[in-house]
């Protein structure tokens, strides 16, 4: 399909912009389509401002990106915007009065839109509430550097990683304390990403600082970094606790560096359960996994991971998913 209409992406802020649409961006340029990009920011003026431009490019085709920007403008939104669910929020994810109510308000104001997920379980659930069919795109397009694989050997000196903001519903909290429940050996655990103190489900800085103590500083924190790719490099272990997600960069940069991946089994990191060197976090435990890993490292560092990069590409690159794009929404 061509637009004669110009293309305006909406999102939340400059910063998760730049790191996950490129291969929308990529996709539209190539498909010599005009566009635009409105980042909301924070604030109420600043929101005030992002629905006055979303209603002026009403004419326009309107891509929204996130569930809370879709919860944002869905009242304003007409049948020609897409809808792109990154994950599923926190207003849909936990079963209650107030996700009963997010879910009858989307149900109200969806008028025939296109919607997007990035993982199956996400369409599935999606396809429950809106009663339609929903697209699958494989993530928002990972550039992976297939020409230089990282291969790592069994380590002596564990590194244990965890990418992203410092919030419970990521299961940070249950990482630092299956850490701290490891045997004292030579291991540490690299947080790495913002503590985000505006949100309800931060970690307290107070309770981390007593864990780090009680670890004899084994866990340190590096806050947002920009070059997260060369830091997992020094990395053995990664491993995300979610509740749930829509299609996790960080797990791809952690299989980009050839990294072991323990996961929790939900929702978008189900989309890695067939790849070698993912471990899912069950029955067993996470600090029972992760004292296997430093008591038997030969045990898990036997994967093929060249080969495992080259399926991440086919599957999760950024050409593929441009591809994706391409055909099915442009």
């Amino acid at each position: 399909m061509t637009y004669s209409r110009k293309i305006v992406l909406f999102s939340r802020d400059d910063r998760t912009f730049k790191l996950f649409r490129g291969s929308w961006i990529k996709a539209i340029i190539e498909s010599r389509i005009p566009f635009s990009v409105v980042n909301r920011g924070f604030g109420f003026l600043k929101a005030w401002i992002a629905l006055i431009n979303f209603n002026r490019e009403y004419k326009n085709i309107r891509i929204i990106f996130g569930a809370s920007e879709i919860c944002f403008y869905s009242l304003f939104s007409s049948k020609d915007d897409i809808w792109v669910f990154t994950g599923i929020g926190r207003l849909l994810q936990y079963r209650g009065k107030l996700q009963k109510l997010a879910t009858l308000f989307l149900k109200f104001a969806y008028r025939q839109q296109k919607i997007v997920a990035l993982n199956p379980q996400d369409v599935a659930y999606l396809e429950s509430i809106f009663l339609t069919k929903v697209i699958l795109i494989n993530g928002e397009g990972f550039a992976f550097n297939i020409a230089s694989p990282i291969i790592k050997n069994k380590p002596t000196a564990l590194v244990i990683a965890y990418v992203g903001r410092l919030l419970k519903s990521k299961g940070v909290g249950r990482l630092i304390e299956a850490f701290i429940r490891l045997p004292q050996l030579n291991c540490e655990l690299r947080l790495i990403g913002d503590f985000d103190f505006s949100n309800s489900d931060a970690i307290s800085a107070e309770w981390l600082a007593e864990m780090q103590s009680v670890s004899n500083n084994k866990i340190n924190c590096y806050g947002f970094v920009n070059n997260v790719r060369d830091m997992l490099k020094e990395v053995d272990i990664y491993v995300s606790l979610s509740d749930r997600e829509g299609l996790p960069f960080a797990v791809l940069e952690a299989i980009e560096a050839g990294c072991v991946v323990v996961l929790s089994p939900v929702p978008g990191h189900l989309s890695f359960a067939d790849l070698s060197g993912i471990i899912f976090d069950g029955s067993k435990g996470l600090h029972m996994i992760l004292e296997d890993l430093l008591t038997y490292p030969a045990n898990y560092y036997h994967f093929d991971a060249s080969y495992r990069l080259k399926i991440c590409n086919t599957r999760f690159g950024i050409e593929s998913v441009v591809a994706d794009i391409k055909s099915k929404i442009l």
